[in-house]
């Protein structure tokens, strides 16, 4: 269904008479197309579509409908989003969003574009397929960002790219691989924890320490001998409304409350908005459920869920503390990884985060990454070898794994070496495409 359609957003389209800024980039087959905005993203819904619909395992954090939730309702400068658009052959292959900023640092101001960043949206990444055709795009891209093609100049002004939270399987990992941009920089984030559900709970359950197992065990019986208790979950947009009040009730009943950190999504109107924009947009494909766990008619526990293909993604979780001698939020874990299991449709149960409360169901993990790029400017090429050269000699400083572009600690602006360099520490032994190929087994393994 059209989200202009559920949302108001027609007048959107109807306001743009002018085309996009087109470029046809020189020495490569493509052609990029700049969009801008609210306006632009709405022109070019059906594009991404067909972007999308070429993914091998695409995720929620890929979809149209994800990046227009965010636009909609927590981006409060929209005309400083931009969306790229690849096209091969008439065909777009690729999106690229990326979103204009800048800061100061030492009385120098810096401009970079970076993939849309917020508290509540987890990962990122570029869309496109790794596949042939999609060869090249990224430094097809670099090159219309500096103005190296036959169109217009690009508008906005950057000294930088800051792609972060990039998935260690991710799109923009794989261009990044194949493509092999100069003047790259890489920093591991944090991890992405997921279990897999293909086979039976009881197998899943073997991988939980005899300790843990216990616990489940004895919360599960002080909950069966609790009075009118009820496991709730739904995938119908009316009946998602109903629940999500009830989730935020939960969620902000204990430490994010008003009491405590003022993180609770009931507590912002923007995100409260942008939850509900996730229900509409994604509830029509059956792609957005609610989990609940009830007590004597009350909410004790919930999740906030996105499915999408073989996966489904445990965005927001929430219990209610008065009741944690009933570990609710335990017990509703384990009913949806038992459901999952009973299932069968879905074959990942995914954390998105690497919480400390994960460890004790024993996930695998991939890891995230940060990635940043320099222009071939000066500022660039200043803020490039001062980045290179702190993380090579004080990277105890960040608070971050530092990964090493090269053995001497001297930057110099050779591509290839160091690109492959910078790669390594975050590759498995088998290369970035063997593992977009193999993505889909491993997780289910």
């Amino acid at each position: 269904m059209a989200i202009g359609k559920i949302l108001g957003r027609q007048e959107l389209m109807t306001s743009a008479a002018s085309g996009p800024e087109t470029n046809i980039v020189r020495g490569t087959p493509f052609t990029i197309a700049a969009y801008r905005g609210r306006e632009g993203l709405a022109r070019i819904e059906g594009d991404w579509d067909r972007v999308v619909r070429g993914l091998e395992h695409p995720r929620f954090l890929h979809l149209y409908d994800w990046y227009w939730s965010y636009l909609e309702a927590l981006e409060a400068d929209d005309a400083a989003v931009h969306f790229f658009v690849a096209y091969r052959d008439g065909e777009p292959v690729a999106v690229f969003p990326l979103k204009s900023s800048f800061r100061v640092r030492q009385g120098m101001k810096l401009r970079f574009l970076e993939i849309p960043r917020h508290p509540h949206l987890p990962l990122s990444d570029f869309i496109g397929a790794r596949k042939e055709q999609t060869h090249g795009v990224l430094k097809a891209l670099l090159k219309h960002l500096e103005g190296d093609g036959r169109g217009p100049a690009p508008q906005p002004a950057w000294d930088y790219l800051s792609f972060q939270l990039l998935l260690e399987d991710s799109c923009a990992a794989a261009w990044l691989e194949s493509d092999r941009p100069p003047l790259l920089l890489l920093e591991q984030s944090a991890k992405c924890n997921y279990i897999p559900t293909s086979s039976s709970y009881e197998e899943i359950e073997k991988n939980f320490s005899e300790n843990f197992r216990d616990n489940l065990r004895k919360a599960r019986n002080k909950l069966c001998a609790t009075a009118a208790v009820e496991f709730l979950s739904s995938r119908d947009r009316s009946t998602l409304r109903i629940f999500f009040d009830e989730f935020l009730e939960v969620e902000s009943s204990g430490w994010k409350g008003i009491e405590g950190t003022g993180s609770a999504i009931k507590l912002h109107p923007d995100l409260t908005r942008f939850y509900r924009n996730l229900i509409d947009t994604f509830s029509p494909k059956g792609a957005c459920e609610i989990n609940l766990l009830r007590e004597r008619g009350k909410c004790i526990a919930g999740q906030f869920c996105l499915r999408v293909a073989d996966t489904c993604y445990v965005l927001k979780i929430g219990y209610d503390e008065a009741h944690s001698g009933l570990a609710p939020g335990n017990m509703l874990m384990e009913w949806l990884l038992k459901t999952l299991a009973a299932e069968g449709e879905v074959k990942v149960l995914n954390l998105v985060t690497s919480a400390k409360w994960h460890e004790n169901w024993k996930p695998r993990s991939d890891r995230v990454f940060n990635a940043y790029l320099f222009r071939r400017s000066p500022r660039g090429l200043l803020l490039w070898g001062y980045k290179a050269l702190r993380r090579n000699v004080a990277p105890a400083k960040s608070g971050m794994t530092s990964i090493r572009t090269r053995p001497d600690a001297r930057p110099r602006l050779s591509t290839a070496t160091r690109t492959r360099a910078a790669l390594r520490p975050l590759m498995r032994p088998r290369p970035f495409v063997s593992r977009w190929n193999a993505g889909a087994d491993r997780r289910a393994g």
